[in-house]
């Protein structure tokens, strides 16, 4: 039986009819459907897009009577998006909605055996993480069937912000398209210039199908989703064609659409980058990356898993040769062992200043030195550690997610995520990964500890290697390479997997 949630919304952001009207005329699409073709949208909401293909026809001198409704097909889950859909389409146009064309359901379980001309859709732009918990289990086995990964517990193990929006899209060309048909999406760029979770929709095939993106339009710096933060565009697919690089890609500049090309880099599954001109492709290409030891992985920082308050701290007082005294906004004067608490980096230790290496945060860290975390039997010894992590035991125990709670089961409650060997080594090249627009890595000596997403790092025993790995990051090259995605300012911009594209390990 076909499961039905169709009172929920899915990651849902209206197309404004000018940005409907632009993308139909982009590609001829309203004429192309005055002349025959059949267009569906997998997720058509109120209809905006329909609207943008009537609207479009009107204005050119078309008669609503005479319009092709009959060649217009849709799925839209929530049944209020689609009671008002049918409502404005009668109010507006006369358009009696045919629900044999137009249907209220699950397009990911829309079993209907139709093929169509064109696809033209605005997919729900929400990843596998922030779906409602009641539909995970549902739809998890839809991302193994369309190729976007192998296994449904790599969706848990690491690809939990796979974009359902790339689902949509496989299903769409896979199931719905006819052989050699046109599709345009609006779409969330992470699953273009994004490394990891997305990166197995750029195969550019699903069910042995082939499909080619041919153009890209980037909106970064055009708002056209007013409430939309993350970054967005518009690509153009033909389906049975072969994927070729480099593409057109565009941006727009000064309220004008600026050509560029695109193309990964290095394999052919990376994020796409931005070509500018052929000196930078001289610059950066396969035979340019880094080559470092195999062991100098860039690594993210230490994720308490929500836990913040519990691990991090923001005043630190010595009490005793063994003991300090740490405060946070929500806790003071907590008692606990010094031999557990080390430095944790925050932006201002990234300043040119003298003063950059001030300790103005520290962290809680319950670990053996050989990065393992401590068993009860060591933290009995600790009259103070013991005390503080069994009075939070009732929040550290109950935390959210599939990594931590594989420690909590084994009885580590107070675990936390990008802890190992690593960490307690001398030296740490250090970059800030999160929301800049520059690569400007940093040597930190001292057993340091990188904060959670905002920062990454390569840890290394001897200060002349540490020294040698910061010269290489330096290269003008790397921050090149970054800038090449255009994830300058987001949380993408050095990630660990990104740095790691760029280096050659021997």
């Amino acid at each position: 039986m076909t499961p039905l949630y169709n009172d929920i919304k899915l990651g849902t952001f209206f197309t404004p009819l000018e940005w409907g009207l632009w993308a139909v005329r982009q590609y001829n699409l309203t004429q192309k459907w005055l002349q025959g073709a059949t267009i569906f949208d997998p997720t058509c909401g109120e209809g905006h897009l329909f609207e943008a293909l009537i609207e479009d026809a009107l204005r050119a001198g078309q008669t609503k009577h005479l319009l092709p409704f009959e060649n217009l097909y849709g799925v839209e889950l929530n049944i209020h998006l689609y009671e008002k859909l049918c409502q404005k389409m009668y109010s507006k146009y006369q358009w009696k909605v045919d629900s044999q064309r137009i249907t209220c359901s699950d397009f990911l379980f829309y079993t209907a055996q139709k093929e169509f001309d064109i696809i033209l859709s605005n997919p729900p732009w929400q990843t596998f993480n922030d779906l409602p918990p009641s539909y995970k289990p549902i739809i998890k086995p839809l991302f193994v069937k369309y190729g976007l990964v192998e296994k449904t517990n790599q969706i848990l193990l690491g690809k939990s912000r796979i974009e359902i929006a790339a689902l949509i899209v496989m299903k769409s060309i896979a199931k719905h398209l006819k052989t050699n048909g046109e599709a345009v999406f609006f779409i969330p760029m992470s699953i273009l210039l994004n490394d990891g979770a997305n990166e197995q929709f750029r195969t550019y095939k699903t069910l042995n199908v082939d499909f080619a993106i041919t153009e890209v339009y980037d909106f970064l710096g055009v708002t056209v989703f007013e409430e939309v933060k993350t970054r967005y565009g518009l690509i153009h697919i033909q389906k049975n064609q072969k994927m070729k690089f480099p593409i057109p890609y565009y941006q727009n500049e000064q309220n004008e659409w600026v050509r560029y090309s695109a193309k990964p880099i290095f394999n052919f599954t990376d994020p796409l980058s931005k070509i500018e001109n052929q000196e930078w492709m001289n610059e950066l290409n396969e035979n340019s990356k880094i080559v470092l030891p195999k062991q100098f992985i860039p690594r993210q920082g230490i994720n308490t898993c929500g836990a913040n308050d519990m691990f991090i701290f923001d005043d630190y007082q010595e009490v005793s040769q063994d003991l300090v005294s740490l405060s946070n906004k929500k806790q003071r004067n907590i008692i606990l062992p010094k031999k557990f608490i080390y430095p944790l980096l925050v932006s201002k230790n990234f300043n040119s200043n003298i003063h950059s290496h001030e300790v103005s945060k520290w962290i809680l860290l319950p670990y053996q030195t050989d990065g393992k975390p401590l068993e009860l039997s060591q933290i009995e010894q600790y009259t103070e550690l013991y005390d503080y992590l069994y009075f939070n035991r009732p929040f550290l125990a109950y935390r959210r997610g599939k990594m931590i709670n594989t420690w909590i089961k084994r009885g580590y409650f107070w675990a936390l995520l990008g802890v190992g060997k690593y960490n307690f080594k001398r030296h740490k090249v250090v970059w800030e990964a999160y929301g800049r627009r520059e690569f400007k890595p940093k040597l930190f000596t001292g057993i340091w500890q990188a904060n959670q997403s905002l920062q990454a790092y390569i840890s290394i025993d001897e200060f002349y290697e540490a020294q040698q790995v910061l010269i290489q990051l330096c290269q003008g090259k790397v921050e090149k390479y970054l800038q090449s995605m255009n994830m300058q300012g987001t949380m993408n911009w050095a990630q660990p997997g990104r740095i790691k594209k760029i280096i050659e390990f021997k």
